[in-house]
């Protein structure tokens, strides 16, 4: 007998490729569409220094700028005042916010939430930056424990309002008589 010979056409395991691919991208554009970043990534929990972290050991009443500081000295004819709770609930957050033009004195309605706070205050310093020689300087004045946040908000507000130059003054609760 003659034996036949068989040639070996079994390339063995075939995996097929094209549909894993194919189900590798569709997970993929799964994901990508799908994923939403929670609202807690890019923010940072920071408050204005209270009392005791920001004192100085001596006060100095009119500092000289030396050529070496290279912050320049903001003049302002008007400024803010930003109040914060101190009730344990809402601690760090704006209470009232006071818009100061020489001995003048207007409150922005302390009791809407921040965003109608800001829209009035930006409805506020529009109208005041008319009648200001300096329209260019304003100055912020917030209490230590305001939460970094808000205070990032009022001063974007006073951007939009057209204020270029935008100084800090010392917090309220660290000057004395005030």
């Amino acid at each position: 007998m003659k034996r036949r010979e068989y040639k070996d056409d079994d390339p063995g395991v075939v995996l097929p490729i094209t549909p894993m691919l194919d189900m590798a991208f569709q997970l993929l554009a799964f994901f990508i569409f799908t994923y939403h970043p929670s609202d807690l990534e890019g923010q940072m929990e920071l408050n204005l220094p209270d009392k005791p972290e920001a004192s100085a050991e001596q006060v100095v009443d009119n500092p000289t700028p030396s050529m070496d500081d290279k912050d320049p000295i903001v003049e302002a004819d008007i400024s803010i005042m930003v109040r914060t709770y101190h009730d344990g609930e809402k601690n760090g957050d704006i209470s009232q916010i006071l818009v100061k033009e020489g001995p003048n004195e207007v409150v922005v309605r302390p009791e809407e939430q921040l965003v109608k706070q800001q829209e009035a205050l930006l409805k506020e310093l529009t109208n005041r930056r008319e009648g200001l020689s300096n329209k260019e300087g304003i100055k912020i004045q917030a209490e230590g424990g305001l939460k970094w946040e808000k205070f990032v908000a009022i001063m974007d507000t006073c951007r939009k309002a057209g204020f270029k130059d935008v100084g800090f003054a010392p917090p309220p609760d660290l000057v004395p008589g005030l």
